[in-house]
């Protein structure tokens, strides 16, 4: 009777700590475990995954959405001067020739700027939630999200911390 308790309050205990972390926990808020995502551009395959260990901020845009754009170039200057965070972009455009044509005049850093044609049915889109908006995410070591569209005084006053 003794190690069938045992087995039952080790099953129990085993249970509670599996629990403690769910999928509830993967979302776009605050504080919540940013959803992973796989992206690739002509030079590079990046997972966010691969990106724990370090602060990211992660920029959804399109060419025409202004204020992810402008977003986009603010990012970019300020993350070309930073190595404390790495920079990933997402643009949805439709057309591949006009990202890349946008990317030319705003001078941005092709390397860390990754095209998703399929827009809205790209599981990137669903998962951070956009269609209620082009948002830009800053995400802690540990994979969790600590800012929503920061501006570059609120990145450097979260970096220094």
């Amino acid at each position: 009777m003794r190690k069938i308790l045992a087995t039952i309050a080790v099953f129990a205990i085993l249970l509670s700590f599996t629990s403690a972390h769910n999928a509830n926990d993967v979302d776009t808020k605050i504080d919540a475990f940013a959803p992973n995502f796989k992206v690739s551009n002509k030079n590079t395959e990046l997972s966010l995954s691969e990106l724990r260990g370090n602060y990211v901020l992660v920029n959804f845009w399109s060419s025409d959405n202004a204020d992810s754009r402008i977003r986009n170039i603010e990012y970019d200057r300020f993350t070309n001067n930073n190595d404390a965070v790495s920079y990933v972009s997402i643009n949805f455009d439709d057309n591949s020739k006009l990202f890349q044509e946008v990317l030319k005049n705003d001078r941005i850093n092709s390397e860390t700027q990754f095209h998703l044609e399929d827009g809205k049915e790209n599981e990137v889109y669903k998962r951070f939630h956009l269609e209620n908006g082009f948002n830009s995410f800053l995400i802690s070591r540990e994979g969790k999200i600590m800012a929503v569209n920061p501006s570059k005084q609120k990145l450097t006053e979260l970096l220094c911390q």
